[in-house]
């Protein structure tokens, strides 16, 4: 009888476990619709800039427009990058390895990450410039209602 409960136990910490690993994975791959990246070089070495809008992931955010900037390769050094929106300049903030806003990024190894926000802003579309010195690129994202993409945790169920 011991054994028999031992096993049960285990096996709902497995599947507890795997369903959160699940959540996390969908999470993930509904980021990538409000991800885009630009591919540059600078003093002759390549590097790829993603820029991510996290406001449709995130729980109640409405103070700000947050993004997640990732620079690969992490030993690519950036100069005199500014990031804007409208005339607003963001502050970027590296984001540590136990940020709670990296469990929504695909992560890697060779991949630094930092935090960017703004103002809220209340339009359909929300432009982002990034400049590089010189070298300026605009991105540009598409805001919708939480309604049309959120899955709650049970994959089964959609609401919308």
């Amino acid at each position: 009888m011991k054994k028999f409960l031992l096993f049960v136990a285990l096996l709902f910490v497995g599947c507890a476990s795997k369903d959160e690993g699940k959540a996390t994975n969908e999470i993930q791959r509904q980021m990538l619709i409000h991800t885009q990246k630009v591919k540059f070089t600078q003093d002759g070495e390549n590097a790829v800039l993603v820029l991510a809008y996290l406001n449709p992931i995130l729980k109640n955010e409405e103070e700000s427009d947050i993004f997640a900037l990732s620079l690969s390769p992490k030993e690519s050094k950036i100069e005199n990058l500014h990031i804007f929106m409208d005339e607003n300049e963001a502050v970027l903030s590296p984001l540590n390895a136990d940020d709670e806003l990296k469990k929504y990024l695909i992560q890697s190894d060779y991949t630094e990450y930092f935090k960017a926000s703004f103002p809220f802003k209340d339009a359909a579309v929300i432009s982002v410039r990034l400049c590089l010195g010189a070298d300026c690129f605009e991105l540009s994202f598409q805001k919708y209602s939480k309604s049309m993409y959120y899955r709650s945790v049970d994959i089964d169920t959609q609401y919308n």
